[in-house]
C-alpha cells in the first residue's frame, strides 16, 4: 500500500492529500509516511508568511 501511495504521489505532482485519496488511505497515514520519508507535500500556494 505504501509503494502505491508513493507512486500516486509522483502522479499527483507531490500532493499528499490527492495521492492518499487516489490510493484509499487516510490523510493522516499518508502524511506520516511522507514525513518519515523526508517529503513535504506541495501544500496550498500562497499560504506561507
Amino acid at each position: 500500500m505504501r509503494a502505491r501511495f508513493f507512486a500516486a504521489l509522483d502522479r499527483e505532482d507531490g500532493s499528499v492529500s490527492a495521492a492518499a485519496r487516489a490510493v484509499g488511505v487516510s490523510r493522516n497515514t499518508a502524511f506520516g509516511w511522507a514525513r518519515r520519508a523526508g517529503i513535504h507535500g506541495r501544500g496550498k500556494p500562497g499560504t506561507s508568511g
